[in-house]
């Protein structure tokens, strides 16, 4: 989670309670183990780092000529505002296409924008790859909002899933989903340590609730699966402890192993979350 407060920005581990990192507040978003910040020395950059180690994994070039002090990231997608010269976009960070923006009171969402207008309605925008834009409707009767413009407080929405809730006049929360075509989920961060003395403890975090998952361990050498743990609706965790035991409870041998994990979405939209790695057990 990225917390704000006394002009300082917190990257905060909510599983553990707690920060792993500290900086001044600026341009910044959090998007699972990604940090991606404006730099400040750098107009028009964005880098993408590691909040644990601060280590930068990436660079995007917004091709503008200031330095954001908002960023939203969905996916491929980074809206940017320059507030103070009354700038704003989308970058798709895969295919480099803009995308026009309002400069303040917007959500970026799952391939659409939602950005509160003067009148209170809520103006929703597609964002087709292929870098045009297509009319998704207004949203109207929103409740008034107490600051400036109710993200958060009486609209938000789910930067991966693509559903948008608000709440209306009469105080009734409101969700819906502003387009049919949805992205698949993916991993957006794990916790896989790569060695096992006979305990292992692995954790993925998945981009949207999945439907069913399982986890396989192969041994290397023979090809054999040792172990398979599944599981069902989860909200985007998945976890499993693992004793070093094969199904029978005897001790796996020692050696290389290959974990496989396939979760399927919740919401039946786009192909399974595929993910995979290798493990080397010390201990038999």
């Amino acid at each position: 989670m990225l917390y704000e407060s006394g002009g300082r920005q917190y990257v905060v581990d909510i599983a553990h309670d707690l920060v792993v990192r500290d900086q001044r507040a600026q341009g910044a978003a959090l998007a699972g183990d990604r940090l991606y910040k404006s730099a400040p020395g750098k107009p028009g950059t964005v880098n993408v780092v590691d909040p644990r180690s601060g280590r930068a994994t990436a660079s995007h070039d917004l091709g503008v000529d200031c330095v954001p002090s908002e960023l939203q990231v969905s996916g491929s997608l980074v809206y940017w505002s320059c507030a103070s010269r009354d700038a704003a976009g989308v970058y798709d960070t895969v295919t480099h296409r803009d995308y026009p923006a309002p400069v303040s009171r917007v959500l970026l969402g799952d391939r659409f924008l939602a950005a509160r207008e003067a009148s209170g309605d809520l103006r929703l925008t597609a964002l087709r790859p292929d870098g045009s834009t297509g009319d998704l409707g207004t949203v109207t009767g929103l409740k008034p909002p107490t600051d400036d413009d109710g993200r958060g407080t009486t609209w938000s929405l789910d930067p991966a899933a693509g559903k948008l809730a608000w709440v209306g006049t009469d105080d009734t929360v409101h969700v819906t989903a502003p387009q049919q075509a949805v992205s698949p989920p993916v991993v957006t961060h794990s916790a896989v340590p790569a060695a096992s003395a006979g305990g292992w403890k692995a954790a993925w975090w998945l981009s949207k609730p999945a439907a069913s998952w399982k986890v396989t361990l192969v041994r290397r050498s023979t090809g054999e699966t040792v172990r398979t743990w599944t599981g069902e609706d989860t909200r985007g965790t998945v976890r499993v402890e693992w004793d070093g035991t094969s199904a029978s409870g005897d001790p796996v041998p020692a050696g290389g192993y290959t974990w496989r994990l396939s979760a399927a979405p919740a919401d039946g939209s786009g192909d399974d979350v595929a993910a995979s790695g290798t493990l080397r057990v010390t201990a038999g």
